[in-house]
This record gives C-alpha cells, structure tokens and sequence, in this order.
C-alpha cells in the first residue's frame, strides 16, 4: 500500500510539471537608437530553458541558435509594422504571447532574439535576463497564470549589446577549402 501512495504522488508530480511564459516588451527592441526592424521585416524570438548550469550558453549554427545543456521550448516571429496609436514606424514589438511546455518542471528561461527571421551563421541576436519559471499544471481550470517576461525591459533591446552565431566547424572548413581553391585559381591566371 505505502508503495502504491508514493507512485501515485509521483505520477501526479509529474502530470504537473508544465511550464509556461508569456513574453511582451514594453517599449519594443531598437537598433543602436534607431529601429531594429524596417516596416515589413521579420525577426526570430526564441524561449530557452537555461538548462542545469542556468546560464545563457555559446550560440553556434549547428545547434539552430542553441547550444550547450540549453534546449528550445518554443518560437515566434516578429514582423515590424507602423503602429497607428503611436506612430512608431518599423517598430518591432511583443504584445504578448504566451509559449507553453509539457513535461517541464519549473526552470530557469531566456529569451533571444535574432535580427533577422534566421538562426543561422553570422546573425545577430541579443539574449533577455534569466528568469525562473514556476511549475504550473496546463490541464488545470482555470488556466494558469504564466511567468511574465519582459523581454528587453522598458528600454528595448539595442544592437550594441548584440552577438553575432558562430559558424559550426564545417561551414568554417568550407569557407577555407573555397579561399584556398580561389586563392590556387588566381595564382594559375597569373602565370
């Protein structure tokens, strides 16, 4: 009997263990005092679970934006567009949107953000604050209140503190195979 107790609190522990975030800014992301984002362009948000070392870990291509013990819980785009209430021309924002994950006792997330739709090699992005998300229950009526996240902050998110994605090993193996096939071609032009 006391064995079957403790498995059903297991199960339930584990029936429970959900998270869920919802991501704004308040005053949007800009690039270097300007916009991040022309009207109509497009941008990549991405909410990270830090994983056990609870930090922000290397970004390189080959992990799709992701690297290290971190794993992706969940993506948005963004697209740019004029805002009639306050005229911000271009100005790229999150009005709110909410990314749950099953399975996910509460952890430690982040949010990066890319300057273009893309993760790939040579993108900038800019990684929000740490936050711990509580376990909530995703069945549970009512719904649960998510983790809210300020992404940026009142100030928005400004390219100055932006990182560029590392090529993996391999695009930077090609990259030299094709500058020393240029560098050879150019050298028998010479001759």
């Amino acid at each position: 009997m006391k064995k079957l107790i403790i498995a059903l609190v297991a199960t339930a522990a584990i029936a429970h263990a959900d998270i869920s975030v919802n991501l704004f800014t308040g005053y949007g992301f800009t690039d270097n005092g300007g916009l991040l984002l022309n009207t109509g362009e497009s941008a990549l948000v991405q909410l990270i679970n830090a994983g056990a070392n609870g930090a922000a870990d290397a970004v390189t291509a080959a992990g799709g934006g992701v690297f290290g013990d971190d794993t992706l819980i969940g993506t948005i785009t963004i697209t740019a567009s004029a805002d009639p209430a306050n005229d911000f021309t271009g100005y790229a924002y999150l009005a709110g949107t909410t990314i749950d994950e099953a399975g996910t006792a509460g952890a430690n997330v982040f949010a990066r953000l890319y300057q273009d739709s893309t993760a790939s090699a040579g993108s900038l992005y800019f990684d929000g604050a740490i936050v711990a998300a509580g376990n909530v229950d995703l069945g549970a009526v009512p719904p649960p209140t998510p983790t809210s996240y300020n992404f940026g902050g009142n100030s928005g998110a400004d390219t100055s503190s932006f990182a560029t994605v590392i090529p993996e090993p391999a695009t930077i193996g090609l990259m030299g195979i094709a500058a020393a096939g240029l560098f050879s071609a150019r050298r028998k032009v010479r001759v």
